[in-house]
């Protein structure tokens, strides 16, 4: 399995970036994350399997676990790099809805969410990193579409709620 399909998961990045900077048991990120420890561990688990975290000892009686190499910690320090250098620029939504790494139907569902409280005639913009979620999103919504950009290693989609204006020929 790739490591993109193995962090496709969202909550996988996330366990990551917070081993990026310091050793944690499967109850601290719990606590963190607001998620069961179980469903912790699961990830945990893949996340190890894949050879990206490993058991480095025990704490308050639970494994304590840390990002597995240099590499793994390069790698992390590369996308955030990367994200704060294309992501943020030329914002015009009044909201935005990230939901990279996140696979149907999540992205389609949060779309739905903001579309249902922005108030007509506002902006709001989708990025989402999955190809098939943007397919669905453009598709959906393809009354409202006001730009859809290619950003590298996801899509921006903005939308504003209200009919768009039809173009005379």
């Amino acid at each position: 399995m790739t490591i993109f399909k193995i962090l496709a998961h969202g909550k996988r990045l996330t366990i990551l970036s917070l081993l990026k900077d310091r050793c944690r048991t499967p109850g601290e990120l719990s606590k963190m994350m607001k998620v069961p420890k179980s469903e912790i561990q699961k990830h945990l688990d893949r996340l190890e399997e894949a050879g990206l975290v490993k058991r480095i000892g025990m704490r308050d009686g639970e494994v304590l676990y840390d990002l597995s190499s240099v590499k793994v910690y390069k790698l992390l320090e590369t996308g955030t790099m990367l994200l704060k250098k294309k992501v943020f620029e030329n914002i015009s939504g009044e909201k935005i809805v990230d939901v990279r790494g996140e696979i149907c139907p999540v992205p389609l569902i949060e779309t739905e969410k903001v579309f249902k409280e922005l108030e007509e005639g506002k902006v709001f913009e989708v990025w989402t990193d999955y190809p098939l979620s943007k397919e669905r999103i453009v598709s959906m919504y393809m009354n409202f579409i006001v730009n859809v950009e290619n950003k590298g290693s996801f899509w921006r989609i903005v939308i504003r709620k209200g009919a768009l204006p039809k173009n005379s020929e």
